[in-house]
């Protein structure tokens, strides 16, 4: 036989039910308190990060502007310097400094390539030239030639 649940049972239940309730909410009042305390540790942690190095924008904007090769040489030795400043932690921009190095290698690889090449050949003209002045040009032997046999 199915036992009918009395009106002491109801009301026990009643009571199990509202009780686990008040658990759950106290149990997901202490995770919000939990939480909360997190967030405050994050975000008092992220205000005591170390400052960002404005150097590193400088010289990230100077490997990027190229000003006749002359901002790509400031960026890089700026950039150099950066990195040493912020590999100690005081200082944060480490990885802007380092962007800011592979850039300024890239923008000025071509410009050197391209000025070696044009000194390769200007000094290429040069030995032309020298050894054009030091041989005699065969119309002038041919003259030569032709007033000696007269």
């Amino acid at each position: 036989m199915k036992a009918v649940p009395s009106a002491n049972t109801a009301s026990l239940s009643e009571r199990l039910n509202s009780s686990g309730a008040e658990a759950e909410h106290d149990l997901a009042r202490t995770k919000l308190a939990h939480l909360s305390q997190l967030g405050a540790k994050t975000r008092s942690a992220s205000l005591q990060s170390p400052p960002f190095s404005g150097r590193a924008i400088a010289g990230f904007l100077f490997s990027v502007l190229w000003l006749g090769g002359l901002g790509s040489i400031v960026g890089l030795a700026m950039s150099v310097e950066v990195m040493k400043e912020t590999s100690s932690g005081r200082r944060a921009g480490h990885g802007l400094a380092v962007a800011a190095l592979i850039i300024s290698i890239l923008v000025l690889l071509p410009g050197i390539l391209i000025f070696i090449s044009i000194l390769h050949v200007r000094q290429q003209q040069a030995d032309e030239l020298a050894s054009i002045s030091r041989e005699p040009n065969s119309l002038d032997r041919r003259r030569h030639l032709g007033s000696r046999r007269s």
